[in-house]
């Protein structure tokens, strides 16, 4: 996040590339409408640089040359780009044998490789250069652009750019880019954010597409039974990207690649980041960023040090030791982190136990969690939430009693820790994980657990119209369900609807004793003249 000019704050550079990541798996909402008529009534005038429009402010038209520079850099990656789309059967196909899979139809990956690297490929590209003093006055007049929120309370701007895609959609064809520019600022700085925009949209699609269907292609074939498989799968998809990127795409693709793991970096968490038990994505509460900077820098030293040690035994042993252990691993009955770790030995002579065990600073299981259990008390009488979710994110690792009501407990307790942080959006994404978890098959009763969970949540969070699908779900399952009937009660008066909110309202205090927290509730609701709504609120914070 950067100042853009007094009461001007701009997420830009930070949210291009999340967004270009996600944006080939995930929607989002419907794309605002385009700048349209306001680029004309902002007087802005036209040019095309590298194939792509820039419509620009005359006071800005001297710093042409250097925008100019950048864009070309663009125009040079997606080039890349399209060289290595080109390619992507003879990728696959590179994998597979890297990983000893025979056989396989490479349509699917080949298809999945399309959406994630391809997504931008096509794209036509307007940039919109336009002094922040100049968005601001416009904004402040009732002008909208897309992306910008205007705050007239403390006369602030806010910018977030987003692609905004529907899930199922075909790539956009057009997409527009605005940069704000400070005129106090440099210039060549506050354009910086076009690089990194260029690693979305260019090479760096490629490297996050090879990485995640490598990393897909190996678990299918692992099958593994436990979470404990993190440092391995990342490590190694990592690993193979480097090598796949130096042979399809020159080094200095893999170097740039390797230049974002740097061990320097992650020195100090050494000790800290319990390699052993890192679980896969689908396990947790976020897969791959976090907002929270401590638990952030922990899953970036654990992508570092599980490349490294991927990288360690590949040197030992050669590439071809990757299918070896792939091999042992399926011929066993059990293959969870352990039988892994059995695996490796089996195929390389490597024992790596005594090689994780550098990544942690307790020697038992029973040791770590007493470590985290005293910690997340003292981050809790000192109210730092933040090492609070550190401590708790650890204690789930090392416990890893995935499908216990305690795991369910925790996904809500950590999903809260991040709302009450200012995370709401990451937050609102560890309940879907959450749900998506427990909606096995193979978990008993574990959906409506996990509806149980993410109506409280809702509650919780003082936003009971998140959860009404929910709500929803479970009535229909269990009519006489409270928590779910409190938040149709309260969405129901949140939308204006107070007779319905009121019939709510008997059911509950028809099924809660009278000193409970939804049977207040509901008296309240009833008893509140209607030109005067009242509001139930449950205490804030943290419990």
């Amino acid at each position: 996040m950067g100042a853009c000019g007094r009461g001007f704050t701009r997420r830009c550079a930070a949210a291009i590339l999340g967004v270009c990541l996600a944006a080939g798996v995930s929607g989002a909402e419907a794309r605002p409408a385009a700048a349209g008529a306001a680029w004309e009534r902002l007087g802005l005038r036209a040019t095309t640089v590298g194939g792509m429009t820039v419509r620009y402010e005359k006071a800005l038209e001297p710093n042409l040359p250097v925008f100019e520079r950048e864009l070309a850099k663009l125009a040079a990656d997606r080039d890349r780009l399209a060289d290595i789309l080109a390619r992507r059967r003879e990728i696959i196909a590179d994998i597979h044998r890297i990983l000893g899979v025979t056989g396989a139809d490479p349509g699917e990956p080949e298809k999945t490789f399309q959406e994630m690297a391809g997504l931008f490929a096509r794209t036509k590209l307007t940039f919109y250069l336009a002094r922040t003093i100049t968005i601001k006055d416009f904004l402040r007049q009732g002008g909208q652009l897309p992306d910008f929120r205007y705050d007239r309370a403390d006369d602030s701007v806010t910018y977030d750019a987003r692609l905004h895609r529907q899930a199922g959609e075909q790539p956009p064809e057009t997409w527009d880019l605005w940069i704000p520019i400070a005129p106090d600022k440099a210039f060549e700085l506050q354009i910086g954010m076009v690089s990194q925009f260029a690693q979305g949209l260019g090479s760096g699609m490629a490297t996050v597409a090879i990485h995640e269907i490598t990393e897909m292609t190996l678990l299918q074939r692992a099958r593994p039974t436990d979470p404990y498989w993190r440092w391995f799968s990342d490590g190694f998809a990592n690993a193979i990207t480097s090598v796949l990127l130096e042979k399809h795409a020159g080094k200095e693709a893999t170097q740039e690649l390797v230049r974002g793991y740097d061990p320097v970096k992650y020195q100090d968490l050494v000790r800290e980041i319990n390699l052993r038990y890192w679980m896969l994505g689908n396990y947790g509460l976020y897969v791959s960023n976090v907002p929270v900077k401590a638990e952030s820098r922990i899953l970036y030293a654990r992508y570092t040090y599980a490349l490294l040690e991927a990288q360690r035994l590949i040197e030992r042993h050669g590439l071809d030791c990757v299918a070896r252990i792939l091999d042992r691993i399926a011929a066993r009955d059990g293959r969870g982190g352990r039988d892994l770790l059995a695996a490796i030995e089996d195929a390389t002579g490597d024992d790596l136990e005594p090689r994780l065990r550098q990544y942690q600073d307790f020697a038992t299981v029973q040791e770590g969690g007493s470590k985290y259990a005293a910690a997340g008390k003292a981050a809790a009488e000192k109210k730092d939430e933040e090492s609070l979710f550190v401590s708790l994110m650890r204690s789930m690792e090392l416990r890893g009693d995935v499908f216990s009501q305690r795991y369910l407990q925790d996904f809500l307790n950590g999903a809260l820790l991040l709302f009450w942080l200012g995370h709401e959006e990451a937050a609102d994404e560890a309940m879907q994980n959450c749900l998506k978890l427990y909606s096995r098959d193979s978990v008993p009763q574990g959906r409506e657990a996990a509806l149980e969970a993410y109506v409280r949540y809702a509650l919780n969070s003082h936003k009971p119209q998140k959860a009404e699908q929910m709500a929803d779900e479970l009535l229909a399952k269990a009519p006489e369900h409270v928590m779910a009937l409190v938040v149709k009660m309260r969405s129901s008066l949140e939308d204006g609807n107070r007779a319905q909110a009121q019939d709510y309202a008997r059911r509950v205090q028809r099924l809660s004793p009278e000193a409970s927290a939804p049977y207040r509730a509901a008296a309240q609701i009833l008893a509140v003249d209607p030109n005067r709504p009242g509001e139930y609120k449950e205490p804030a914070g943290p419990k």
